[in-house]
């Protein structure tokens, strides 16, 4: 299914000169890498004091490192550009190439099936509940 969003896997933990690829530093590479193929979309987001800014359309998602409570890169990402044409150009031109370091699968983005959470495992994780109040 097309779209104007690319799914991008087997991205490396780490560019080539050893820094982590995640946070800013991480999607500005990959938001760098793939402009070539046209422009991508930036994206508003809300920072926890309410005001909001732009930012690259490019992320690599990440997880927490359990060993050392560190964030790190989980081998995936996603770009969003302005087109389907720029999208499929990219897949066209990054398909099976080489990103610092590690060759990269390149596809449309496809939408997470209804119901299908994050959490994985007996049930996924829950909502936040306060504690209950007892009357004594």
């Amino acid at each position: 299914m097309k779209s104007n969003k690319i799914f991008i896997a087997g991205i490396a933990y780490r560019d080539m000169e050893g820094n982590a690829l995640i946070g800013k530093y991480g999607d500005e590479k990959l938001a760098e890498f793939f402009s070539k193929a046209g422009t991508i979309k930036p994206k508003t987001i809300k920072r926890k004091d309410g005001t909001e800014a732009e930012v690259v359309g490019a992320n690599i998602a990440t997880q927490m490192d359990e060993r050392t409570g560190n964030k790190m890169s989980r081998g995936f990402g996603f770009v969003e550009f302005n087109t389907e044409e720029e999208a499929e150009n990219a897949i066209n031109m990054f398909n099976g190439v080489e990103f610092e370091g590690r060759v990269i699968t390149v596809r449309f983005s496809e939408p997470r099936p209804e119901g299908d959470r994050q959490g994985g495992g007996n049930g996924g994780g829950g909502d936040f509940r306060p504690r209950r109040q007892y009357d004594n």
